[in-house]
């Protein structure tokens, strides 16, 4: 989990493109060390921005629980351990709750005043 080291991929004996694959396998393997999870922070921000507003609570059950899978898939599946994770949710919070003063004029604005302060 992790690691840092390259992704399982196919054999180059098996792969037409061996030396390809590899190269981009550990490409990929490297872009999902990254502290704090960038997955994380947006799936968490654009959750937070359908819960801030007037849409039906089917939807924002439904988004909350794609941000949670998203959260969770990225440390089960060993893309981030679980301080990236929380880190990226602490991030997309932290940017939420700094920028709230604005995010409420606009949302009063746009919404007139339907969106929960």
């Amino acid at each position: 989990r992790g690691s840092g080291g390259p992704a399982p991929g196919p054999t180059a004996g098996g792969d037409a493109l061996g030396p390809v694959s590899a190269k981009l396998s550990d490409g990929l393997a490297s872009m999902g060390t990254a502290f704090p999870s960038g997955h994380c922070v947006l799936s968490v921000a654009c959750a937070a921005a359908v819960l801030r507003c007037h849409a039906p609570w089917t939807l924002k059950a439904a988004v909350a629980c794609i941000a949670l899978g998203i959260v969770v898939s990225t440390v089960y599946t060993g893309m981030h351990y679980a301080v990236d994770a929380v880190a990226g949710v602490a991030v997309a919070l932290g940017a939420l709750l700094a920028t709230r003063g604005r995010w409420l004029a606009s949302c009063r604005a746009t919404d007139a005043g339907r969106c929960r302060e």
